[in-house]
């Protein structure tokens, strides 16, 4: 009885580590998407402020 009910929690928290895991996972990827868009429009401010004061 005790090996089923510890079998059973087992692949629950196995369950929940992969979905947290999947989550971070995707927060990961949108947050790099996220500073990859901010770096660009930096690099354009950066390229239009440097072309005004030539």
């Amino acid at each position: 009885m005790a090996q089923s009910i510890d079998r059973r929690v087992n692949n629950e928290m196995n369950k929940i580590h992969k979905s947290l895991d999947e989550r971070i996972d995707t927060l990961r990827a949108d947050i790099t998407n996220e500073l990859d868009t901010l770096s660009s429009r930096v690099n354009s401010m950066t390229d239009v402020l440097q072309t005004d004061q030539i």
